[in-house]
């Protein structure tokens, strides 16, 4: 649903925040959250990586 990167962008960090989800609707209202960066991955846990280090590997492919 994205509720933790938006209740994360409310206190305007410095660094972006990464956001993955398998929702095409909820990466679009992300990206008008502070700092939210959002990302649409139709499905994102495989058993070589968890979710936070797909989200790791996003951010360095966009030079996050």
């Amino acid at each position: 649903t994205g509720s933790t990167a938006r209740r994360i962008s409310y206190y305007r960090p410095k660094c972006p925040v990464v956001s993955i989800s398998p929702s095409k609707r909820v990466k679009r209202s992300l990206c008008l959250n502070w700092g939210v960066y959002g990302y649409y991955q139709k499905d994102f846990t495989t058993k070589e990586m968890s979710a936070s280090q797909f989200a790791i590997k996003i951010a360095k492919k966009y030079g996050i």
